[in-house]
C-alpha cells in the first residue's frame, strides 16, 4: 500500500541533502506511520535551510517529498494569496491520487476543502 500525506508542516533540505523539519514530533510520527506502507509521499511546503536551523531529518528511504509553496500568514493579503495557488494544490492532489492508494490530509480545515473535491 502507498500513502500520500498533505501537510502544512514546513520542511527544509539540509546542506547534506537530507529533508527535515523543526517540528520534530512530525518526523517521528511520519516515520512510524511509514512502517505500514511501501511508499509514503509527503506533499508539504519547503523553505530555505539556514545553518543555525535545528531540524530533525528523516531516515526512512521510502518517504518521498513533493514541494509546495509556503502560503498563509497573518495579513489579509497573505490569506488572499492562497486563491492564486489553488491550481497548484489541485495538481498536487491529482498527483497524490496517482501515486498512492490512501490520502491523508494533515492540516487546518480551510485547506482540507479543496482536497475534498
Amino acid at each position: 500500500m502507498r500513502l500520500a500525506i498533505y501537510s502544512d508542516c514546513v520542511h527544509v533540505k539540509t546542506n547534506s541533502g537530507k529533508v527535515g523539519t523543526d517540528v520534530h514530533i512530525f518526523v517521528r510520527q511520519m516515520e512510524m506511520l511509514s512502517k505500514y506502507f511501501s511508499e509514503v509521499h509527503i506533499f508539504c511546503p519547503f523553505t530555505n535551510y539556514k545553518e543555525n536551523d535545528i531540524v530533525t531529518t528523516y531516515t526512512q528511504k521510502h518517504i518521498y517529498f513533493h514541494s509546495l509553496k509556503k502560503l498563509g500568514g497573518n495579513s489579509l493579503k497573505d490569506k488572499l494569496k492562497i486563491f492564486f495557488y489553488l491550481t497548484s494544490w489541485f495538481k498536487a492532489y491529482k498527483q497524490g491520487n496517482k501515486l498512492s492508494d490512501i490520502i491523508y490530509q494533515r492540516f487546518p480545515n480551510n485547506i482540507y476543502i479543496p482536497g475534498f473535491f
